[in-house]
Order: structure tokens, then sequence, then C-alpha cells
């Protein structure tokens, strides 16, 4: 029963997230929708943590861990607020219980309409995204639960076992606790994750960031929500282009980061203190780089605008030239730090997209909201331009601060999409100059002001309903009724829609490689789940990656030789693809097989559209004529093959 296990799976990504978040927050002291908020963001911190400590101090990876550290945070954080009053939250005025039920209901809003997006494009739970990078991150929750290891070292050395770099591993560390609390299958968990963060934690961080930047109001809070669904650059844009999951994850917390930037930054209005909100980010930037590294790069170049009007400020307030140059000195520091920044923290190993148009399309599409070629959001588009201008007609620091963070997330994807190559790889070069990701980051800056467009497009709409009201008065609930029907519509466009579509197709098993690089039609999926009873405990089995048959570890627990499409080939496993099919007892594919423990091959019909230079192995090609393998399971064009030739050899 998909749909049951689903619904558990959900729930417990809910708890594994939200349990050790609201802890954290509540020593913190945070109430209301601060502690909506940040209880995520929090939350993946103490995950980040606790897979880092646990190997450490010698324990399994399980959501206990992960208590184990929220805890005694918890315990800490309420004693150090209660004796330094400067790290407490401001005393915000009581709220109505309307203005309550306002925001649960904007919430709400969002969870309903994003869910059915992705439920439809998931199309059933427990399918997957064929894509390239979904190789390696379903394989990796795999291997958390078989080694118990969460840390990001661990989950690197799934594709580079002799490598000592980091790979952020939050999102395989909370899919890893899904599987363990709810028993669902690891495609199953994988989507409860995705519908979590696609429906709660991505929609409430937006109404955090708008409220901070534009504060409270009914239609304000209302059509972030609905807003926050709208763009089809995110979510669903990354899964289905390359199955960049913990990307997904990482995004979803840069609008409740940002929120907590501003009010750092902030002036007399801030609902945290100062301090506070200085300790909170702190405690934010684990869970942040546990996720993926380049969205705490993306919210440090968002801290530039926030940091100039900040600056501006201080400065206007200063009394003296030598304090208006320490502010001056210190604003041109942190730019050169922030510069420093994405200039040399790179990916390693990466390779780089290439431009996708030139530097005018690409101006084009980020001001159409058509970015990453998709199609055209007119309406959406509209609202936020509107928003800006009215921002900057507010002449507040905040104003100021949510344009100038739009324009630098736009600029970003202008530089990645369209711009010199020198600049390309200097500038967007944390992320892998990759325009579709930055296009992706992009709905996490513009939300809030295309939720202040829909305000003041209210605004005047209300003020010729007041004119027209004592005469017609069944006017105002009619034009209130389109208004919220044109707002839906405006957030299930054109633009949302075609990602939708394209997600589906990606996550619909099939043959087709020019559908998805890692195409796994019906045939192959059924030798799989046969190889799950057939392959015994400790044996390895090995394919083409791009034909999906490294999928096979995380679907049915048995090892792969190569778990994800990139990644170190040893000497051995190269001798194995190199010759497997014509090797005999004591050739280096024989020894190498029986060193490696690789009994199996999966002989899966290679994509005919594979990636450019993708690699070729001559030793898994021509199987059925090949006397080094028997056949034992055939499904169509989909076979499972043991290695009996290499016998005299071990």
């Amino acid at each position: 029963m998909p749909w049951i296990d689903l619904t558990l799976a959900v729930l417990a990504a809910t708890l594994v997230v939200g349990l050790p978040g609201v802890l954290v927050a509540l020593g913190l002291r945070l109430r209301g929708l601060w502690l909506a908020a940040t209880t995520p963001l929090l939350g993946m911190s103490a995950i980040v943590v606790a897979s880092l400590i646990g190997p450490w101090i010698g324990l399994s990876w399980s959501f206990w861990v992960v208590l184990l550290i929220a805890a005694p945070m918890s315990g800490c954080l309420w004693l150090l607020t209660w004796r330094i009053a400067g790290l407490r939250p401001r005393p915000a005025p009581a709220a109505s219980r309307t203005s309550m039920w306002i925001t649960v209901s904007a919430i709400v809003v969002a969870a309903v309409f994003m869910g059915i997006k992705v439920v439809y494009a998931v199309g059933a739970p427990d399918l997957f995204a064929q894509a390239f990078d979904n190789v390696f991150h379903l394989n990796a929750i795999r291997a958390v639960l078989d080694g118990g290891d969460a840390s990001p070292f661990a989950v690197a050395r799934l594709s580079a076992p002799a490598g000592n770099s980091p790979y952020p591993s939050a999102w395989h560390a909370l899919g890893a606790l899904i599987v363990q609390l709810s028993g669902a299958s690891i495609p199953i968990s994988a989507n409860a994750a995705l519908l979590v963060v696609a429906c709660f934690i991505w929609p409430i961080g937006a109404i955090a960031l708008t409220r901070t930047l534009f504060g409270g109001g009914t239609v304000l809070t209302l059509a972030t929500g609905i807003l926050s669904t709208a763009f089809g650059a995110y979510p669903l844009l990354l899964i289905g282009h390359i199955g960049a999951y913990p990307l997904v994850l990482s995004i979803a917390l840069v609008p409740v980061a940002l929120a907590i930037v501003i009010e750092i930054g902030g002036g007399a209005q801030r609902s945290l203190s100062r301090d506070g909100a200085v300790v909170l980010l702190a405690l934010s930037i684990p869970g942040i780089l546990g996720a993926h590294p380049s969205s705490a790069i993306a919210i440090a170049v968002f801290s530039i605008p926030v940091a100039i009007v900040t600056a501006l400020r201080v400065w206007r307030q200063s009394l003296t030239n030598s304090s208006r140059r320490v502010v001056v000195l210190s604003l041109v520091a942190y730019c050169l730090g922030v510069l420093a920044l994405i200039v040399f923290v790179r990916p390693s190993g990466r390779t780089d997209s290439p431009a996708s148009g030139t530097a005018g399309q690409a101006i084009g599409e980020a001001l159409t909201m058509s970015m990453g070629g998709r199609p055209l959001a007119i309406p959406l588009a509209l609202l936020t331009i509107c928003g800006a201008i009215a921002a900057l007609r507010l002449a507040t620091a905040n104003g100021f601060a949510a344009v100038g963070i739009w324009l630098t997330s736009l600029a970003l994807y202008v530089v990645a999409a369209g711009a010199d190559e020198f600049w390309r790889l200097l500038i967007t070069g944390p992320w892998y100059t990759d325009g579709s990701r930055l296009a992706a980051l992009a709905p996490a800056t513009a939300v809030p002001l295309a939720a202040f467009g829909t305000t003041v497009v209210w605004r005047a709409i209300d003020g010729w309903l007041d004119r027209r009201q004592p005469t017609v008065s069944w006017l105002r609930p009619t034009v209130v009724a389109l208004c919220v029907i044109g707002l839906v519509v405006i957030a299930n466009g054109g633009a949302s829609r075609a990602v939708v579509a394209n997600t589906r197709a990606i996550f619909l098993p099939t043959d087709s490689a020019f559908v998805s690089v890692v195409a796994l039609g019906e045939d192959e999926r059924e030798v799989i789940a046969r190889a799950a009873d057939i392959v015994s405990d400790g044996d390895v089995i090995v394919g083409d990656p791009l034909s999906g048959s490294s999928f096979a570890y995380a679907l049915t627990g048995h090892r792969v030789l190569l778990p994800h499409i990139n990644g170190h080939r040893s000497a051995e496993t190269l001798a194995i693809l190199e010759g497997l099919s014509s090797a005999v007892p004591q050739d280096p594919a024989c020894l190498a097989a029986n060193a490696l423990g690789v009994r199996w091959v999966l002989d899966f019909q290679s994509p005919i559209g594979k990636l450019p230079r993708a690699p070729v192995y001559p030793g898994l090609e021509g199987l059925g004529q090949s006397s080094t393998v028997n056949l034992v399971e055939r499904v169509g064009d989909a076979s499972l093959y043991e290695i009996v030739g290499c016998s005299d050899a071990r």
C-alpha cells in the first residue's frame, strides 16, 4: 500500500525535522511565526551536527542520536537566554487570533497547492527521478543505512572511497531517518522528504521573509502563501534537470536565513534582538552548509544589499568623520570578503555547464520569469516588478534591501546563462556555472516582491470598490472572488505546468533516453526486483550506471560496483569494465571481480542519447555471446547474468 507508506513517511519526515528544531527554537525562546519558520532550519542543523558527532562517539545513525544533540543544546540555550537578556526576542504585540489563522491558512493553502503539483509530478509514491544525480542520492541513503554513518565524509566515500573531501549529506541523513522510522522504501522516503520540503519548509520560510521585509497584513500573507507555489523554477526544475535533491533542500532554507540576516541589519522594527539573531544565524549555518554549501554562498551574496542599506543608515546616524570612515571600511571589507568567498570556494571535480544563450536573452528570461528556457510567466513577472517599484517608492531600508536581493539573484542568473565565459567562471563557479541552479534560487528572492506587488494591486482595486460600494452591494464579494481566482490561476500558469509535466516524465518508467538520461523502463525494474531475491548477501553487482543498473543498490540493498555515474574508478574496477565479457581465469578482469566480490551483471540497454563524452565499457558489452557469464533472468531486453567463467581464479 504505497500511499499509506507515503503518509507514514511524511509524518516521519515531519517528526525528524520538526522535533529537534522545535527543541532548539524553544531554547532560544522563539514564538509564533519565527518558531515555525526556524524549526526546519534548526532541525537540519541538529541533524548535520549529529551526523558529525555520532561516528566520533561510536553511535550508529538513528533519530536518537539527533535528539541526543538537540535536547542538551536546547537546555543550554534556554539557560543562556535566561542569563543574557539581550539574546531574547523582542517583546512583540500580542497577535490577534485572526492574524494567527490567516498565517495558518496561508501555509495550508500553499501546502495543498504545492502538494498537488508534487504528487502529480512524482506520479506514484514508489517512483523515483530517473535523473543523473539521483543515482548517487538514492544509493547514498542506502549507504547510510548500511554503514550507520551519515557524516559528510562517509557519504563522500561512496563515490570516492580513497578521498577525504566532505559531501553535503543532510539530505541523505534525513532520508535514512525517514526509512528507519517509517519502514518505507528509499524511493517513498525520498518523495516524502520532497513533499515536506516543498509543501511546508519552503512556504513557511517565504512567509517569514516577506513579513520581515514588508510587515503583516491579510493580503500580503495569503498572497505569499499562494505565490510561493507559482514559480516553475523551484522546486521541481532541479529534480527534473539533474535530480539535485540536496540543493532543493538547501534553497528551501534560504528565505528564513535571509530573514535572520535582515533582522541583524534592521532598524528599530526588528522582531529579534540583534545578538539573538546573530546566535540564531550561527546555529543555522550547519544546516545550510550540510544541505548544500552553494546556498550558504548565495545567502552571503544576497546579504550584500542588506549590508549596504545598513551601512548607509549607520553612516547617516554617525556624528563624526572617523566613525563614518569605520562604516565605509567595514562595508568594503565585508564586500571583499564575500567576493573572495565566491572566487575561492568552488566545488571540486565539477563539470562547468555551457552558457545557454546570450546576455540579452538571459535578461529577458530573468524579467519574464522564464529562466531556464521555460515558458513566459508574464502575470507573475508583472506582479514582481510592480512590487519592486512599490518597494523602492517606500524608501525604507527593507524595501531597498528586498529589491537589491532580487536584482542580485537575477544578475547571477544572467552571468551564468549568457555572460562572457571569464565572468561566468569567476562569479558563478560556486553554482557550477549552471543557469538552472541559479534559476531555482531566484524564487527565494522574488516571492516577497510578487506578494507585495499583489497588495499594491489590491489597494488600487479596493479604492475603486470603495467608490462604488454604496451603489452596487454585490460588487465587492464578486471582485474579491475574481481576484483570488486570478491569483490561483497565476500560481498555476504555463511555466509552472510545463515544469510539472517535464518532471512527471522523469519519474514515469521509461526506456527512452530522449526523455531521461538514466532511463529505467518496466523490464529493467522487473529484473532488479527479481535480483533482490536471487543475489546473495555480500555479492556485488556491476552494470553501466547510465543504463540505470546502479539504482539496484537503493532498490535491493545489494551493493553495486558503480554507485554513481561519476566518481573514482580504481584499477580493479577499470579492469572489470574493460575486460569482463572476454575474461578467462587469471585475467585481470577475473582477478578483480573475485577480489571485489563482483558476482553478477545487470545488462540493460544503454541509452541511445548518452551524455557527451560518456564512457564506454567494453567489458559489459556482448554479454549474450560471452562464456564468462550465464543468463539467470531476462525480461524483454533487460538481463541478469551470473559470472561463472572466473571460478578458477578464486
